[in-house]
């Protein structure tokens, strides 16, 4: 039996070679979510939430660590305002600083 000669310049196998790549891309890219995450990304800082917006960081770091974690948004401008400042340190709860416009403005951490 004569086997067929592949064209990779096809525009079939060109197709199935990009997709293949993609699916590549994207198992690598997102495998990590489905492994037990490191002590490291359960405790803190978050450095990752450092280009997204205040709420998509909480739900991050709502996948990371344990449930009964608090956490809380506060702007950087209510942030000289007495009744809104963090005076004591807690281990349970993760405090995400946003300006104005919602933006991470520093790494979130415990306190």
């Amino acid at each position: 039996m004569m086997m067929k000669k592949i064209d990779f310049r096809s525009p079939e196998i060109s197709l199935l070679l990009a997709v293949v790549f993609a699916a590549l891309v994207l198992y690598f890219n997102f495998a990590r979510d489905f492994y037990p995450p490191s002590t490291q990304k359960t405790l803190g800082p978050w450095p990752e939430c450092s280009w997204m917006t205040g709420s998509e960081c909480a739900q991050h770091i709502r996948s990371l660590v344990e449930r009964d974690v608090k956490i809380l948004e506060l702007l950087v401008d209510e942030l000289n305002d007495q009744s809104n400042e963090v005076s004591s340190f807690e281990s349970k709860r993760v405090i995400v600083y946003v300006d104005k416009h919602g933006a991470v403005v520093q790494p979130p951490a415990r306190g």
